[in-house]
């Protein structure tokens, strides 16, 4: 475990770029440009891979790529959870300069339930070892979803917090910039609370599936959570990029699948005290999503070139 000062400036280093990013956001009055995002997605990845240095001088070396490892699978799993929220912000017609709000509190009450996601996790494969069996499970389920691309909420309206919030709130018809109430007396809330339900109860469902993912890997809550809240931090920024570019990883959800399901059985056989080399675990992981990603960018290369023809 790192120290409580160390994982005290951490947290200060997160709070002061997540201030000057929300200040900067507050001042922009358009939506995030190509530019800006890929600046801010440079900085949060750096960001990440800068502090997964700094644990290789309290960490040995197989923890440190322990780290490395979760950062990037939870990465990859964010790209393509991304496309999640933009079926969300298309449903309800979210204007695209209100959009970074519900984006950053999203992200902050992310990191809030993946600790805590993270802590019970770690204490339940403790005090109850069978629990494997059913991350076994979650991830194996998890991995056919997203290889057969159903994970996206394709029926926003079924989503029972969204409906809830229709039947009981007091919820006006029209947005008005990026304020979530519009009167106090009476209460009016704008449409964008309704946005901000899906985008969390959406994060909660992908937080079931990568934790146990994250949990296969490694068990020390620090390398998991940090790793974990590296990865989620550039996720504002990275939507706005991969909003820009229009490029989706064809393939990743593919890879993504596959990793999920062999975490699983790696759990499985956990529980019948057969021990998976966790090299073979970290190796798997790192090459199969970067396969996937490689030839994503092939296949797009050449329907480009096709195209042109």
């Amino acid at each position: 475990m790192l120290s409580t000062l160390t994982l005290l400036e951490f947290h200060i280093i997160i709070a002061v770029l997540i201030a000057v990013d929300l200040l900067i956001g507050m001042k922009r009055k358009h939506g995030m440009s190509i530019k800006e995002s890929t600046i801010w997605s440079i900085i949060w990845i750096g960001f990440g891979v800068a502090f997964g240095v700094f644990l290789s001088y309290e960490y040995p070396a197989s923890d440190v790529l322990d780290y490395f490892t979760i950062f990037v699978l939870e990465k990859s799993l964010s790209v393509d959870n991304l496309f999640v929220f933009a079926a969300i912000f298309s449903y309800f017609a979210t204007p695209v300069t209100a959009r970074p709000i519900v984006l950053y509190v999203g992200v902050i009450s992310a990191i809030v339930m993946r600790a805590l996601f993270i802590y019970a996790g770690i204490a339940a494969l403790e005090a109850l070892p069978w629990i494997v069996f059913i991350f076994a499970a979650i991830l194996v389920y998890s991995g056919v979803k997203i290889w057969r691309n159903t994970m996206e909420l394709s029926h926003v309206e079924k989503n029972p917090i969204v409906r809830f919030a229709k039947r009981y709130l007091p919820i006006a018809d029209k947005y008005d910039g990026n304020r979530f109430v519009l009167t106090k007396s009476p209460l009016l809330l704008s449409p964008l609370i309704l946005v901000l339900f899906a985008i969390e109860a959406s994060d909660l469902m992908f937080a079931i599936d990568s934790i146990p993912a994250a949990l296969a890997i490694s068990k020390d809550f620090t390398i998991v959570y940090t790793a974990n809240i590296a990865a989620v931090l550039g996720l504002r920024s990275l939507y706005f990029l991969v909003d820009h570019i229009l490029f989706r990883f064809k393939y990743l959800n593919k890879g993504l699948g596959v990793v999920l399901a062999l975490l699983g059985v790696k759990f499985l056989f956990e529980g019948f005290h057969v021990e998976i080399p966790k090299e073979v675990a970290v190796t798997s992981t790192l090459s199969i999503i970067g396969a996937s990603i490689i030839l994503s960018i092939v296949s797009d290369r050449r329907a480009n070139n096709n195209s042109k023809i």
